[in-house]
């Protein structure tokens, strides 16, 4: 429940150990989760300047790129982010997400079209991404029951529900509280 006090650890951790590239992307993480947007956006590109990357650092620097604004250079980089990482739902999600914002619904549908035959089990894990592609589409009980999915599933992701500024919209409603509640 303390963010300030999560930034500050993950830093150290991430100073001590630079090589990690997990430890970096939770610092970017925990700036994404404080709407410190641009500094989120800053280490991502520090990142993989020096070599490091991956799929969750990616994942961040597209909620990152959402949370900054709806616009095409935006888009077209959350893009690249998921053609680079094609095996992961979350981003492919995120995407779709993201196109839904920036009212390209047709292309958003198109990548829900792709993800809907996948297996079941790979859906709740990659939940937190089916519950934002939801949330594109204006369905908000559905993203919701994938949180859940998420927060059962124990994903990264989870531990931020309460800060997600993405999940925002959901803050006062009482079946996001529950799942707040039950999660602890």
């Amino acid at each position: 429940g303390d963010l300030e006090a999560a930034r500050v650890w993950a830093w150290k951790a991430w100073q001590k150990n630079a090589l990690v590239p997990m430890l970096g992307s939770i610092v970017c993480w925990s700036e994404y989760l404080a709407g410190a947007y641009s500094a989120a956006l800053d280490l991502a590109l520090q990142m993989r300047m020096s070599g490091g990357g991956g799929c969750t650092l990616a994942i961040v620097e597209s909620l990152a790129l959402i949370q900054a604004g709806p616009n095409a250079v935006r888009l077209k980089r959350i893009a690249a982010l998921a053609s680079d990482n094609p095996q992961s739902i979350t981003l492919q999600c995120i995407l779709a997400y993201a196109c839904a914002l920036s009212g390209k619904v047709a292309r958003a549908r198109e990548i829900r079209d792709s993800v809907e035959p996948i297996n079941p089990q790979k859906k709740r894990s990659n939940a937190y991404g089916m519950a934002l592609m939801a949330m594109g589409f204006g369905k908000d009980a559905e993203a919701i029951r994938w949180l859940e999915a998420d927060s059962v599933e124990g994903s990264l992701w989870s531990l931020a529900f309460r800060v997600d500024p993405i999940l925002i919209p959901f803050r006062d409603d009482p079946r996001f509280q529950a799942l707040l509640r039950k999660s602890g």
